[in-house]
């Protein structure tokens, strides 16, 4: 089996977050604010992943029909059904997956750790603004 550095995976992710609400987020004279929301977001989900876990986490994405959220918790789950990770079939329903993983310690708190990850890296790619990878 090769092995992957699952940093850079989740810091791909993460990645992806910030660069989805940078650039299809709001118009230019909009985009700071924006930016500053999905911050906050990602911040707050963080917090609550810590506080209360991976099934909160994916509760609170669920919460309200925002862009912010949408794409926070699309993200964070097709890092947990893509190869190397593969802890969520692809498809299945989200909460009973999350339900079946919660129930196998080592795989949830794997998934725990990567998705924390991953919002930490948005969070500082939010910061950066566009371009901050370079």
């Amino acid at each position: 089996m090769r092995k992957q550095n699952l940093d850079i995976y989740a810091a791909k992710f993460g990645q992806a977050i910030a660069d989805i609400v940078i650039k299809n987020g709001a118009p230019e004279d909009k985009r700071s604010k924006i930016v500053r929301q999905a911050e906050n977001h990602v911040t707050k989900s963080l917090g609550i992943l810590q506080e209360n876990g991976l099934y909160a986490f994916f509760l609170y994405q669920e919460a309200e029909p925002d862009f912010i959220k949408k794409e926070v918790a699309g993200q964070c789950r097709s890092l947990l059904e893509k190869e190397p990770v593969a802890l969520l079939k692809p498809g299945e329903d989200l909460f009973a997956g999350l339900r079946k993983l919660c129930s196998e310690f080592d795989r949830l708190f794997f998934a725990k750790d990567l998705i924390e990850r991953v919002l930490v890296y948005a969070r500082y790619h939010l910061k950066a603004g566009p371009g901050g990878d370079k």
